[in-house]
């Protein structure tokens, strides 16, 4: 019983390390080319019962904010003296268990380097969560590589669009994925057969 206890321990522990990696704030892509106009999604998700009513982020040092995506519920507006986006709930704002993209267009800075994403969640029971720390903190802020040969299909100034060649993290994250959903398939055929042969046992007892 120890051997089946151990297995079902490592099958749960598999499968909610995506959930615990998921929920933090994030900024994709992780990599982009310097000097381009470049469309960013920040990924906000509820980890209270309280709802999310504020999110700020603060344009990193070096790049420039063009624009953003309207999104229904939430107002955004951007504040030139401080470099921060707000993006303000105009109703009830995100609830519990639930997550939302916000999109906007940046110019990177023209050498290569890593841009820190600094944002700050505001819940409505009046708790702040700042999304501000290294990456191995409690609450870590997202990161940007800029590279002088990244590639990436890019915004231009004038909105039309350029292919430059960029890592492809979403297919990296599928692939991670798959082989956790790989492990935790074998790890439950093992725990299967596990206790066939402990009930074939008791039987011949």
């Amino acid at each position: 019983m120890k051997a089946i206890t151990i297995f079902l321990s490592a099958i749960l522990m598999v499968c909610a390390i995506p959930e615990a990696v998921s929920a933090h704030v994030t900024v994709k892509p992780e990599r982009s080319a310097a000097g381009s106009y470049e469309t960013y999604t920040m990924k906000v998700p509820v980890e209270k019962d309280s709802n999310t009513t504020k999110i700020v982020l603060k344009i990193p040092e070096g790049a420039t904010y063009e624009s953003v995506e309207p999104v229904l519920g939430f107002q955004a507006t951007f504040d030139s003296a401080k470099n921060v986006l707000r993006w303000e709930a105009t109703e009830a704002g995100l609830g519990a268990g639930e997550f939302q993209q916000f999109s906007f267009i940046v110019k990177n800075p023209d050498q290569a380097g890593e841009m820190a994403w600094d944002a700050y969640q505001y819940y409505a029971d009046g708790e702040l969560v700042e999304w501000n720390g290294a990456a191995d903190s409690d609450s870590p802020h997202a990161l940007t590589e800029i590279e002088k040969n990244a590639t990436s299909q890019v915004v231009s100034e004038h909105g039309s669009t350029t292919n430059v060649r960029q890592e492809d993290t979403s297919s990296e994250w599928m692939i991670l994925s798959m082989a956790l959903a790989v492990l935790s398939l074998i790890l439950s055929l093992i725990t299967c057969v596990l206790v066939w042969r402990l009930k074939k046992g008791g039987n011949k007892k």
